[in-house]
């Protein structure tokens, strides 16, 4: 009828009163999104959408309301934030909203990395934890809170918890519960090996064309044979980590995966005897080059940026 003559009669109106009560219906057995959905249709069909608008924060507080009952806190914020969208003002929905998003946060402590390799001291284990907590807390996840290294320190201390990273997970659970932590994650640098590659060369040849003009103001193409030696040498660093994340509710290890990464730089340098001018200009600075890899120590710290880019994603796509 309306394709036909437009708002014949009635006809709007009737099409707003069945869509209200195709959502009444879903409402009545739960359906929530079919509410929703027929709510949201019946704007359509009218020029007054405040109806239908509280019917849409009705039926999204009740879904709120039932995911608030299943203990499913992450769905009832969501649902309690579409309310207040609609009506800032809607019954307790703002309160409501807070009191699931409390329930739905996580606290996350990273203990202190162990370094049980040949490497003496904890620079490197030190680095890792900072740069896993760094990377996890940018990550800025709605509904994770992960406890800075300051807090984390204070409350190991507090509770006389080895600040080694060794996790007892009778103590954890213990701890996590007075402090409000619900997951506890420890890792162990396994493995730290460095290679040197010493310098290797190759004989290379460069063509230099010159023009020369001749007795008779011709052009003359000529070409003299550069030889020169090309140099590479490279050093890698290979690290292992291992890390586990324990549920303090149980006492379950949740997450357990080693990680492994690379870290190499390599030169290249020329040694010519001749006049620098007789080069290139791509190949002159290579001859003053600075002919020595990156040192061990930054190699390592490469390596640890990478493999706390590894271990923060896996928690990321684990908590978000």
């Amino acid at each position: 009828v309306m394709k036909i003559s437009g708002n014949y009669l009635d006809t709007r109106q009737k099409l707003w009163e069945s869509h209200v009560r195709l959502g009444d219906q879903k409402l009545r057995i739960k359906d929530f999104a079919g509410a929703v959905q027929y709510y949201q249709s019946s704007l359509s069909y009218t020029d007054d959408k405040s109806t239908s608008n509280q019917l849409i924060a009705g039926a999204y507080y009740q879904w709120a309301d039932q995911s608030f009952r299943e203990k499913n806190f992450r769905e009832a914020t969501e649902k309690f934030e579409n309310v207040l969208s609609i009506d800032p003002s809607y019954r307790d929905a703002k309160l409501r909203r807070e009191d699931s998003f409390q329930k739905a946060v996580r606290r996350i402590a990273i203990l202190p990395f162990q370094n049980s390799t040949n490497y003496p001291g904890d620079k490197y284990s030190n680095l890792l934890t900072d740069y896993v907590l760094n990377n996890c807390i940018n990550a800025k996840l709605k509904y994770i809170i992960f406890i800075n290294r300051a807090n984390l320190d204070l409350i190991l201390e507090e509770h006389k918890l080895a600040m080694s990273g060794v996790l007892d997970t009778g103590k954890a659970s213990e701890i996590g519960q007075l402090e409000g932590i619900h997951n506890f994650g420890t890792g162990n640098i396994t493995q730290i090996t460095h290679q040197n590659i010493p310098p290797s060369y190759v004989k290379k040849t460069y063509e230099k064309i010159t023009t020369l003009k001749d007795s008779t103001g011709n052009d003359i193409r000529h070409t003299d044979l550069i030889d020169y030696l090309e140099f590479t040498a490279s050093r890698n660093v290979q690290v292992a980590v291992s890390f586990q994340l324990v549920e303090v509710e149980t006492g379950r290890y949740i997450l357990g995966e080693n990680f492994t990464t690379e870290a190499k730089d390599e030169v290249t340098w020329i040694r010519y005897d001749g006049s620098i001018t007789d080069l290139p200009s791509n190949l002159r600075s290579m001859v003053k080059r600075n002919a020595e890899p990156k040192s061990p120590d930054l190699l390592l710290i490469d390596a640890m940026q990478n493999l706390s880019g590894q271990i923060a994603a896996k928690l990321v796509n684990l908590f978000q």
